[in-house]
């Protein structure tokens, strides 16, 4: 028993072409081939324990199974801070994305990763969750779905 699981859900973004040695916010789209969405799981029990100790949280984070993927759509210029999405659990509405509430838009969000790694192409970046973040429980169906953004469902084991 790894103990509480919860559901983040995400927009994410797949890079079609390298950025290394940094990026600039103005040139981040045209590094953007895809986007989607994406479930962003944490197992919270390890993470409270990992928080306490001032340990990294990675390793309530990277999992097998734990950053399930939708079908990715083509980016062909879609206003990226204008997009809505939802997220599902048993058919009850739990959280009600609009990208223009992130704490960073996806640009600045490349631009700072960039600065740290090489991005790559084929690389994924999971965006940030909105409020309404929960635990899940075994046989949950979780369902997240967006216009522009394509649908993922999946039933918990």
């Amino acid at each position: 028993n790894r103990g509480e699981v919860h559901f983040e859900a995400e927009m994410t973004v797949r890079l079609g072409r390298d950025a290394e040695g940094g990026l600039d916010p103005g040139d981040a789209l045209a590094h953007i081939d895809a986007i989607g969405l994406g479930l962003d799981l944490t197992l919270r029990d390890a993470q409270n324990a990992l928080r306490a100790r001032g340990a990294p949280w990675e390793l309530c984070k990277a999992f097998d199974g734990a950053a399930p993927l939708g079908p990715w759509q083509p980016f062909v210029g879609q206003e990226l801070q204008a997009l809505r999405f939802t997220c599902t659990v048993n058919g009850e509405g739990r959280q009600h994305a609009h990208t223009a509430q992130m704490l960073f838009p996806v640009t600045r969000l490349l631009h700072i990763l960039a600065q740290t790694w090489a991005l790559r192409a084929g690389d994924i970046v999971y965006t940030g969750t909105p409020a309404g973040v929960g635990a899940l429980q075994p046989g949950d169906t979780i369902t997240l779905s967006g216009a522009s953004l394509g649908e993922a469902s999946w039933t918990c084991r």
